[in-house]
């Protein structure tokens, strides 16, 4: 009877290998993970230099792991066990308290890792002041950088702080540095910080993002802002969503497991658009938008809801034209925390072109400015991209 036992569990055993390696086999791979925000590993092209070197057979085996039928299923129950044992880092998120999630944090610092973004900012720099132009630099308090007191307190100390001021120090004194850190620092007290940031996700709410627009728009100077447009846009729409299920980056990590009901899921949009001539915006995958609605807090009435969903997707270029006393040509190089306030920025100027390298790749930065008559630059990245395709501004 053992005997027979053994027999069948074995048979069992082997038949569920047999069926799992035929589904996936049959099964077309896929390409992305939406829960880890990466892209997956394709089927590895068999040649002998591969095969001899070994490559091959590492390369199939992360395949094999990435395409494993119901991978989500797995990793996603093997979160909820882990949250179940209140463990502290998992996939790559560190759970504090009173929901908050927070990325790993920064640990190391090297002075090289910005060697070649530092370079390409002086270039830019250089350049002009020798054309003319106006550059600003504003980089944005990321999340685990402004609010690191929230990691516990047995967490490797985070020093991504540290890189921000290295990079800023070392920037050319050419470039006006708008030092948004410092100012959330002296301006708002440790809770009032936390309420312009969502608990789930890695980006500012648009209470941090709006009351850094205000500032940035102090810093720009009166020859960008003209008098008469450097007050700030306060005729604006609330539009908030009370019953979407929100998905933050963080929490997308964690499969949605986290409580998400703590969020400020608020998008302010300026009431006023009746001086603008021309909207255009091209998305990653070169599809083309003319209306501003169609691009920005789009899915604020849609049942699941995202950073994205409440600002805007990280379009490749967007333009917009007012008729206005301005004769500022802005260009913003931006990353997804300026999102929420393109729309506010782009209305004190004449034109504002607004391009995020990551997705923009028709010319590099020298020959768009040259070909749109720039005389004004913007950089607004988030504190912890110093290096990097963000600051490929000459193409390389």
């Amino acid at each position: 009877m053992n005997r027979l036992s053994n027999i069948i569990m074995t048979c069992l055993f082997l038949g569920c290998i047999i069926l799992v390696g035929f589904i996936m086999l049959l099964k077309p791979d896929r390409l992305n993970s939406e829960f880890e925000n990466r892209k997956l590993e394709q089927r590895p092209v068999l040649n002998k230099y591969d095969l001899i070197s070994g490559e091959y057979f590492k390369s199939y085996e992360t395949y094999f792991s990435d395409q494993l039928f119901t991978r989500d299923l797995l990793i996603k129950a093997y979160t909820k066990l882990q949250l179940s044992m209140n463990k502290t880092i998992i996939n790559s998120t560190v759970v504090a308290e009173d929901n908050w999630l927070m990325d790993i944090p920064t640990t190391s610092f090297k002075k090289s890792t910005f060697v070649k973004s530092i370079q390409q900012m002086n270039d830019l720099a250089s350049y002009s002041t020798d054309n003319n132009i106006s550059i600003n630099l504003v980089l944005a308090p990321h999340k685990k950088n402004i609010l690191e007191n929230i990691y516990p307190k047995f967490i490797q100390k985070n020093v991504g702080s540290r890189s921000r001021d290295h990079f800023a120090k070392n920037i050319d004194s050419k470039v006006n540095y708008i030092d948004l850190a410092q100012h959330f620092q002296d301006t708002f007290t440790h809770e009032q910080l936390k309420e312009m940031y969502f608990r789930t996700d890695h980006h500012w709410n648009l209470r941090g993002a709006f009351n850094s627009y205000k500032y940035i728009l102090t810093q720009l100077g009166d020859e960008i802002v003209k008098e008469e447009l450097n007050r700030p846009i306060l005729d604006y729409e609330v539009r908030c969503s009370n019953s979407a299920n929100f998905l933050g980056s963080y929490n997308r990590k964690l499969f949605g497991l986290k409580d998400y009901n703590y969020e400020y899921l608020c998008g302010y949009f300026p009431n006023d658009q009746s001086h603008l001539q021309k909207f255009k915006a091209i998305n990653s995958r070169g599809a083309e938008f003319n209306n501003i609605n169609e691009v920005f807090g789009r899915s604020l009435d849609k049942a699941e809801l995202s950073y994205a969903g409440i600002t805007s997707s990280d379009f490749a270029e967007i333009k917009f034209h007012y008729s206005n006393i301005s004769s500022i040509n802005m260009l913003i190089l931006k990353d997804s925390y300026a999102n929420a306030i393109v729309p506010f920025l782009a209305q004190h100027f004449s034109s504002t072109s607004v391009i995020d390298l990551r997705h923009y790749h028709e010319m590099n930065v020298y020959k768009y400015i040259e070909e749109n008559n720039i005389n004004a630059i913007l950089i607004l990245y988030n504190d912890t991209n110093l290096s990097g395709e963000l600051y490929s501004f000459d193409g390389t």
